[in-house]
Parts: C-alpha cells; structure tokens; sequence
C-alpha cells in the first residue's frame, strides 16, 4: 500500500507526520485495530483505514472533528472503508482496546510522558490484549522528540527511521512561513515500537523537562 495514492492530504508536512511514515504504518496495521492519538485534520487515518480492520481517531478539537467525521463519511461513500472518531481529551476518552496505538506527540497538551503513564494505568485497570503495541513518532528535527527519543529508546521493542520529502508540498499550500517548509519539510522520522503490556518504563523518571517548542502545529 502507498498512501500517496490513497491520501488527499490537506496538510503538509509539519503540519502532520508525512505520507511517506502514513505508508509504512499503513501496511503494518493491516488486518489490525488502530487508535490514533491527536488526528488533526486526518491525512493518516484516512489511508489507515483502508488497509486496517478497525481504525478509531481521538482528538480534542471540535471543527477537527466535524471535518474528520466528513472525511470519514466521504471515504465510507468511495471506498467502503471509515474510521470512528472520539472528539475528547485522550485523557478523558474511553479507548477501546486496539492492536495499535500511535501518536506524534505536541506538547504541552499531548506529551509522550503523560500518554505513557495514561496507558499503563489503563492497562492495570484493564489489559491490553498480549501482542498490543503503541508506535510513537519522533521528528528528528523537532527538539521536543529528538530529547524523547535519546529517553525512550532503550525502552523501544523496536523502530524504524523513515525519510520523508514534502518541501514542494509544504511550500505550495503556503499554510506555513517558508523558512519553516525549508527547514522542516523533508528529514526524517523515528516510527518506535513499544510494548502496551509492558509500560513499566513510565515510572522512571525523565531526566530532562520536556522542551517546550517555539512553534506548535495546532496554533498555525
């Protein structure tokens, strides 16, 4: 599956994680349930739901969610295909329990410290099934995820960085000054693989502080 032939994004990169990491998670969640944390406008869970079993979508922003519920009901029209969405705070969502769960974290709403510890206290209250996983995205290019990534590694079950270029796209929809498509239109990402049933980790104390970013994709 490439998502570029399925997706009609309506952000750029960075705006949101890139096509080319959509494809990679895409084929992985074949045949799979999925819960996207902090879905934006949609671009991922548009191309996830045509290859995974069941496809849920949880974000805290109204006009979000009105145009993730049209997407959805736009794809189900085309394809035959959609995803559910859950317009909450995370923390206050009912998750249903799913093989995957991803995030790219922005904080300081959606951090990956404070997903991690919610999950792990969900999964005391009620296990993950055994085989679950929540793959994590770190920009290597945005601060915030480079320290997280130096921190979360060691506890990662697995990864892949996946090299991504967006730059003609992220300049031509001009929903971002050009200094910034320049800089954060292509790199790469780090897509991590961490165990749901075995969070442990989230009791170890960071290190550092989360840094807190100049420029948050949600307040573009």
């Amino acid at each position: 599956v490439d998502c570029s032939q399925l997706e009609k994004p309506v952000d750029a990169a960075p705006l949101r994680s890139p096509v080319a990491v959509h494809t990679v998670l895409a084929n992985r969640f074949l045949g799979k349930s999925v819960l996207e944390i902090g879905t934006r406008n949609g671009d991922g869970v548009m191309c996830f739901a045509q290859t995974a079993r069941e496809v849920a979508a949880i974000d805290m922003s109204a006009p979000y969610c009105v145009k993730l519920m049209q997407r959805s009901a736009s794809l189900y029209n085309q394809t035959g295909s959609m995803f559910s969405v859950l317009c909450s705070d995370y923390k206050n969502a009912l998750f249903p329990r799913v093989d995957y769960v991803t995030w790219w974290q922005e904080p300081p709403e959606l951090q990956n410290s404070e997903i991690f510890s919610q999950l792990q206290a969900m999964h005391v209250a009620r296990p993950f099934p055994i085989g679950s996983q929540a793959i994590v995205l770190f920009d290597l290019k945005y601060r915030p995820d480079v320290n997280d990534w130096q921190h979360y590694r060691k506890f990662a079950v697995g990864f892949k960085r996946i090299a991504y270029n967006e730059l003609d796209m992220c300049l031509s929809k001009q929903q971002l000054p050009r200094p910034l498509c320049l800089h954060r239109g292509y790199g790469a990402f780090i897509a991590a693989s961490f165990d749901l049933t075995n969070l442990s980790f989230t009791s170890v104390e960071r290190q550092n502080s989360v840094v807190q970013p100049v420029w948050r994709r949600r307040s573009v």
